[in-house]
């Protein structure tokens, strides 16, 4: 073995101590090849021993996939040979596919040799190289977890000559790892590929004016000093208390005659058709506590006229002391009497005297 061929080796050794990546189980074997050379169109000599060739092959392999690998291989001649065969030596790579697991693997694969041929001692006239492309067929038989064998065969074809060279090997191999961690390294699924997405672009600045705000709209109302809902311009009662339910023109809507109320003749006394009607006025007054109202009782023309003042006069306070037993406070009642001084119908008739017969409710403001 020369000098060159233990340093190949050596390198072989120091290659699978490298810091390959963890995942991927390496391999060494060690084997005897057999090369047959040959031209394309006939056999290279007539005699067998002009063509068959003896060497040693070491090799180093990784796991690349599932049921893939790769191996490296340099070849050296054999310790002992003929003299009258040509000396193989070279370098290969190699890709080997596993057609399935087990025990026993079947395999195929490509590879691409350079072999150095030495045919000075035989007297060959060969060339003194042979490289190219060629064809492995194998089988692979495990002995244990780490131990196992291989025999296969390849067809090399010379690319710049008409030679070429069958090789048959028989090797001994040894796994570095256990067959499981083969298996899972070939199992292993092929990292995604990560696609950086390109920077971001910032949006050009946007300057935002700022949206002019219309200053409050102040709306001036005409005055209404009681707050009655009644502006004070049109106000004919401008001192209605709060709270206290008013007509269009701002006034009590009891500032009215009360329809109704009557009295027995020439007495004072309330008829009780007109109790009634009463008693649904002093309901509405209740809610008033603050209001003020002037109870008027009015005649008609007949009699005298200080009569029929004093008999409006009796017949004022029979309507107020009605309300206040009904709940009306008394300082909130006034009882006046205007006899016949306040007519607002015709006292040549009937119907005239009739309604000049009548009980008033008037409010009274601060005026009054």
């Amino acid at each position: 073995m020369t000098a060159k061929s233990l340093i190949v080796m050596l390198s072989f050794f120091t290659l699978l101590n490298a810091n390959a990546s963890p995942l991927t189980p390496k391999h060494l074997t060690f084997g005897v090849n057999e090369t047959d050379l040959g031209i394309r169109n006939g056999l290279l000599d007539n005699s067998d021993d002009y063509r068959h060739s003896f060497d040693y092959a070491i090799a180093a392999g990784w796991t690349l996939a599932q049921k893939l690998e790769l191996e490296v291989s340099y070849e050296i001649p054999a310790l002992t040979q003929d003299e009258d065969r040509p000396s193989v030596s070279g370098l290969g790579a190699s890709v080997h596919y596993f057609l399935y697991e087990g025990r026993l693997q079947p395999f195929a694969g490509l590879t691409l040799k350079h072999l150095s041929l030495d045919a000075a001692d035989s007297g060959i006239d060969l060339p003194g190289s042979l490289s190219g492309p060629g064809l492995k067929l194998g089988l692979q038989f495990d002995f244990s977890e780490h131990l196992f064998g291989r025999i296969d065969a390849t067809r090399m074809e010379g690319m710049s000559d008409d030679l070429r060279a069958t090789q048959y090997q028989l090797s001994l191999g040894y796994r570095f790892g256990s067959k499981q961690d083969v298996a899972s390294a070939r199992e292993r699924p092929t990292p995604p590929t990560i696609i950086e997405a390109p920077a971001a672009v910032e949006p050009p600045e946007v300057i935002e004016k700022p949206i002019p705000v219309p200053g409050p709209v102040v709306v001036v109302l005409p005055p209404d000093h009681d707050r009655d809902g009644v502006i004070t311009a049109q106000d004919q009662c401008p001192d209605t208390p709060p709270g206290m339910m008013v007509n269009a023109v701002g006034c009590s809507p009891f500032d009215l005659a009360l329809s109704g109320i009557t009295f027995e003749t020439n007495s004072a006394k309330l008829t009780s058709s007109s109790t009634a009607i009463l008693d649904q006025i002093a309901s509405d007054l209740l809610p008033f506590p603050d209001l003020k109202i002037e109870v008027q009782a009015h005649t008609d023309d007949r009699g005298s006229a200080q009569y029929n003042l004093r008999l409006s006069q009796l017949r004022a306070e029979s309507v107020r002391t009605y309300l206040i037993k009904k709940g009306i406070l008394s300082d909130n009642l006034i009882a006046r009497g205007y006899g016949e001084t306040l007519p607002k119908y015709d006292n040549e008739t009937a119907t005239g005297r009739a309604k000049n017969r009548r009980v008033e409710l008037h409010f009274l403001t601060s005026e009054n």
